[in-house]
């Protein structure tokens, strides 16, 4: 008899034409309307289900961002984007101020800018004839390229920055 009496959230069409008017969407029949009303309000209490039984498994009485996700994510939905639940707080009078974390520049700075040394670049040949045999060549052919060049520049690029910082 309980289950008689329980009353659920139930989308109207009038919901779904709406929504589907925001997306572009014009020209839906009204059995397409009361399809999608009661497909997604099964979907609706499907997640509710989901989210309550987390919430019951894990002890808590608070739903957050996190239980929602993880209840969508066994739908094989994509996440919401929502605030986390970790977020820290600090209440002054009627002021909440959240926690930014603090950021060395310097460090920050030196770690990304900092220049690795390119490997020698060189260009070998090796010399086959038709019969698929190799010809012995007393000197192979080799190009190197100027690494002086490039690390100059990179230099003369940060110098300036890199002169504030220090």
């Amino acid at each position: 008899m309980q289950d008689e009496n329980r009353k659920f959230a139930v989308f109207s069409q009038e919901s779904i034409r709406n929504y589907a008017e925001t997306l572009g969407i014009t020209d839906l029949t009204s059995t397409i309307k009361q399809s999608l009303a009661e497909d997604v309000s099964y979907r609706v209490r499907e997640l509710v289900s989901n989210c309550t039984q987390f919430l019951r498994h894990t002890r808590r009485t608070k739903l957050t961002a996190n239980v929602l996700n993880r209840a969508i994510y066994w739908n094989h939905s994509p996440a919401i984007i929502g605030s986390e639940s970790g977020s820290n707080f600090k209440q002054l009078s009627d002021v909440n101020l959240a926690f930014d974390s603090n950021i060395n520049l310097k460090e920050a700075f030196e770690e990304d800018t900092k220049l690795k040394q390119a490997p020698r670049a060189s260009i070998s040949t090796i010399d086959i004839t038709c019969d698929m045999e190799r010809i012995d060549l007393s000197t192979e052919n080799e190009v190197e390229s100027d690494q002086g060049t490039m690390e100059n520049s990179a230099a003369t690029k940060y110098q300036p920055i890199h002169q504030v910082l220090h």
